[in-house]
């Protein structure tokens, strides 16, 4: 989580902190042929999308903790966080957060009762005074996120073409998932193969997958993201009984961020990246863990609950 923070906050110096700012940006990470990324936050990863992908489970961790009671901190660390992805303009992205968000807000007020509501409710003039500042300077921040807001419009205003043509980054990759589907073998259930060579860019992760691995991969995939949530899930519940604020909100912000996940890689396939793929699959084992300390101790305690006062709550 403390990393999550640094990263944010270099996100925002990378941004708004000058001349300074843009030259460690580049010294470090960023390229100079790359001009689209300039006013934009990528982090430590180069690619705006990456960097929102990065920051949504440490964003969902902070939410939950908040909406569970933990105090203002929590909050201050989901904004900060949220902002830094907001910075990076990633469509995707920002959809996926507000899913996310949405997706806490019910998850917590579910199985954490008053003190969810109650939570939600302190955040609300919080929201609205946001709410209030954007709708006072609505053009000046839009100049801003001109990439973001434009991007939003172009969805918006009816310009994605499912027919698999048309311009624009939407578009593109319908196209991509289409042409995966055009070239799987053995009607669907088997791939085309890795194409390693490069003479195939496929960046959503449902035309990469397709591609490569077809139906039977795919499906096997969201089997694996179903079963986090429905571990991460069983597990929130149990730390609820057992008063376990902590671990409680983590499993609800795991649940919150697997949900999430098939709106996210939409854009790319970024769980596989070399400096994601540490990450999501680190992200994997907490959720299914059984044999070590976490999971023995849930297994263990489980057994001097009664099943249905724990199904109650």
């Amino acid at each position: 989580m403390f990393f999550s923070v640094v990263v944010a906050g270099y996100c925002i110096f990378e941004v708004y902190g000058g001349d300074l700012g843009k030259w460690i940006a580049y010294f470090l990470y960023k390229r100079d042929y790359k001009e689209i990324i300039s006013n934009k936050s990528t982090g430590p990863f180069g690619i705006t999308y990456y960097l929102s992908f990065f920051l949504l489970l440490p964003f969902c961790i902070f939410f939950c903790r908040f909406l569970s009671g933990a105090g203002l901190a929590s909050l201050f660390g989901a904004a900060l966080v949220f902002f830094a992805a907001l910075i990076s303009q990633s469509r995707t992205g920002l959809f996926s957060y507000l899913f996310a968000m949405l997706v806490s807000v019910v998850l917590v007020g579910v199985l954490n009762g008053r003190r969810g509501v109650v939570m939600f409710v302190i955040s609300l003039p919080i929201v609205t005074i946001m709410g209030s500042y954007f709708y006072m300077n609505y053009q000046e921040i839009l100049s801003d996120f001109s990439y973001l807001n434009a991007g939003i419009s172009f969805v918006f205003e009816g310009n994605v073409d499912f027919s698999g043509g048309g311009e624009g980054s939407a578009n593109v990759r319908l196209h991509q998932i289409y042409f995966a589907i055009k070239n799987m073998h053995f009607g669907g259930v088997f791939g085309s193969g890795l194409a390693k060579d490069g003479s195939i860019l496929l960046e959503s992760l449902y035309a990469l997958y397709l591609y490569r691995y077809g139906f039977l991969g795919l499906f096997l995939f969201f089997f694996v993201i179903f079963m986090c949530i429905k571990s991460s899930w069983g597990k929130s519940r149990f730390f609820r009984v057992t008063s376990d604020h902590s671990r409680f909100s983590l499993y609800v912000a795991l649940s919150a961020f697997f949900m999430s996940v098939p709106l996210a890689l939409f854009s790319s396939a970024m769980q596989d990246g070399p400096k994601l793929s540490f990450f999501f699959y680190g992200a994997i084992a907490c959720a299914l863990c059984t044999s070590n300390k976490v999971g023995q101790e849930t297994g263990a305690q489980m057994k001097n609950l009664n099943g249905s006062d724990l199904w109650r709550n």
